[in-house]
């Protein structure tokens, strides 16, 4: 991993434990990311991968150890306002809503307004240029086949493949510190792969640091600067 001493610390995560009942499903699990790292996530199912990743979003209490996102402890944060903050996440469900075009929903994110909001209560001219920005952003960032295709379909009507592809570049577009992807490779087709591994090294340059969850160890080796491997728990 990168050198972080004299570098701003964007999440520290010390002796983090989550236990269910006699289950020990998060064990002591310790990191730093600084701008421009990308901390790749491996292991079996049932490791504690996602279970990781709901502690270090607000969607899970853990009960021993920290997490620090931009200096702050966020044990008593909601998922809210953790993404407030900068820390934007992906499901492996994806989470996107179905009769939006994706500038439309990556506006949305950026903005911080509820997805499931009538338009007419988006924000009028504010929201308006966020669609355009976002839509530029994906003019730039894409190649030239797949942008217009994402920016004028309803995301209800591509493929799955196309709609974990499209729910990453959300999340890599709204993240400000950190983006958490989980399992974003999944189902995806050769060419999305190599975009969102292009789009992954976009966002390391631009000071963004990244988690990605994957099985595949080579793939992370290509993307990662570290890598932090989960066991089965006894």
């Amino acid at each position: 991993m990168t050198e972080k001493s004299n570098q701003r610390l964007l999440l520290g995560v010390d002796g983090l434990v989550l236990s269910y009942g006699r289950s020990v499903l998060v064990e002591d699990v310790t990191f730093r990311l600084v701008p421009g790292d990308v901390l790749g996530v491996v292991g079996p199912n049932g490791s504690g991968k996602t279970t990781l990743v709901n502690c270090l979003t607000g969607w899970h209490s853990y009960e021993h150890g920290t997490v620090s996102l931009l200096g702050s402890e966020v044990r008593n944060l909601l998922p809210e306002e953790i993404a407030q903050r900068g820390l934007r996440r992906t499901f492996q469900s994806g989470r996107l809503v179905r009769h939006l075009a994706l500038p439309e929903f990556m506006a949305l994110m950026e903005m911080g307004q509820s997805l499931v909001q009538p338009r007419s209560l988006w924000g009028g001219r504010d929201l308006e240029r966020e669609i355009a920005k976002a839509a530029k952003w994906l003019s730039l960032h894409l190649p030239a086949a797949l942008s217009p295709l994402l920016s004028g379909s309803q995301l209800g009507v591509l493929s799955g493949g196309l709609q974990r592809f499209a729910a990453a570049v959300a999340v890599i577009h709204s993240a400000s510190s950190v983006a958490l992807l989980d399992e974003p490779f999944a189902g995806l087709a050769r060419d999305l792969g190599h975009f969102l591994e292009d789009l992954i090294r976009s966002a390391r340059s631009a000071g963004v640091a990244c988690i990605v969850i994957d099985h595949d160890t080579r793939l992370l080796e290509r993307i990662a600067t570290d890598i932090l491997r989960l066991e089965l728990k006894a």
